[in-house]
């Protein structure tokens, strides 16, 4: 993602979204290359990338050449994509594909890109598309025709969502591939709503510049980091405003899910010949998972419930750094300060271990909070919880 302006905020206890550090840590190297995950978001003005994925300290890309970027197999291609027919790919393609535009809960707008995947309005997209998201539309492939989605659930770990349109039928879907049959070299086309620019999404030609690679992705505002493996790497021109969009081959069918792609040392958005895909049967497999209901650590289901605070580790615990006005916490007079020790009668000590067990209660339910104050007192609150934007 990009974004410029205010830094936005996000209604959120786990820190998913937003979580600073209160105690010294250990910088981590600086990297020459920075990979960003390939949202969009407007604030103000076009920004700088809120999502990013560190190549650790190497100047590097290519794996072969010494990079501990990623793992896998790669090669410095020179094949071009003079074979391929971009705009017979694009034309075929696109009826399936959706730019999707979202409002933030902090203020401002993000953009993606989804795949239709069943004809009755399931779509699939990055998790980091629909972060900190109160509303999203859907425009089918540049036609115009514009509809509300909502979120079925979602997967941070993989960087996965699932979207669905009601009311529709007849949809037309994106037809997958086989990413265990691709081998390097081979031509791919990357189709997205680049730069968030809305209308017809983009193609761009390419080639698959590497297999199974590992890269670590993490963000500029929430300071978490996941690691995402097995991606294929390309070297189609990606831009912010593609994840989600689909990799196509030469036969028009999708192999992966353009997620994120390198830019330089300075953070400068535009286009960039490194690109990494999610393969498009992980995708789907979670994808799955998620249209039935089958919740885990890692998947999330339905909408999130929240308290209203931002809270980071400290040696003393999960530790309150803001509390959202009108809100349970609030409601409850939790603090600047204050510590939770346990929510639903499961003791809390981390940020993880809060996330986690908030993962498991839905919005409107009643539980059980625990804080310590800054003055040692122990407090208890039963209190109700709210609906709050995609982690």
């Amino acid at each position: 993602m990009t974004e410029s302006g205010e830094e936005h905020e996000y209604l959120t206890e786990s820190g998913q979204l937003h979580q600073q550090p209160t105690e010294p840590r250990p910088r981590r190297p600086v990297a020459i290359v920075v990979l960003v995950a390939t949202a969009f978001i407007v604030a103000v003005a076009i920004g700088v990338g809120t999502r990013t994925l560190i190549p650790s300290t190497s100047d590097r890309v290519t794996p072969s050449l010494g990079d501990p970027l990623s793992s896998g197999r790669t090669t410095a291609s020179n094949s071009t994509s003079s074979d391929i027919n971009v705009s017979r790919i694009a034309d075929t393609v696109n009826p399936a594909v959706v730019n999707i535009d979202t409002t933030l809960s902090g203020g401002g707008r993000a953009a993606g890109t989804g795949m239709v995947i069943t004809s009755s309005g399931e779509i699939l997209t990055n998790n980091h598309v629909i972060v900190g998201a109160t509303d999203i539309t859907v425009d089918f492939g540049g036609t115009g025709r514009t509809r509300s989605a909502r979120v079925v659930g979602y997967d941070v770990t993989h960087d996965i969502a699932l979207l669905r349109i009601g009311n529709v039928s007849g949809l037309d879907t994106v037809t997958p591939g086989e990413p265990s049959n691709v081998s390097i070299d081979d031509p791919i086309v990357a189709i997205g709503n680049a730069r968030g620019q809305g209308g017809t999404p983009a193609a761009r030609a390419g080639s698959v510049t590497g297999l199974d690679q590992t890269i670590t992705a993490g963000s500029d505002t929430s300071g978490s980091f996941e690691t995402l493996h097995g991606l294929i790497q390309i070297d189609a021109a990606i831009e912010p405003g593609d994840s989600g969009g689909p990799l196509v081959d030469a036969d028009g069918k999708v192999i992966g899910m353009n997620t994120a792609a390198a830019v330089n040392r300075n953070f400068q958005v535009g286009p960039s010949s490194v690109g990494f895909a999610i393969p498009i049967d992980d995708a789907l497999a979670i994808a799955h998972d998620i249209a039935a209901g089958h919740s885990s650590d890692e998947v999330h289901i339905g909408p999130r419930a929240i308290l209203g605070v931002q809270v980071r580790d400290t040696r003393s615990g999960v530790t309150v750094y803001r509390v959202e006005p009108r809100s349970p916490a609030g409601d409850a007079r939790i603090t600047e300060g204050d510590v939770i020790v346990s929510v639903g009668g499961r003791s809390v000590n981390t940020v993880d271990q809060l996330t986690t067990a908030m993962g498991t209660f839905r919005p409107g339910q009643q539980i059980r909070v625990t804080w310590v104050d800054t003055s040692g007192r122990q407090h208890r609150g039963q209190l109700a919880l709210v609906e709050g934007p995609p982690a």
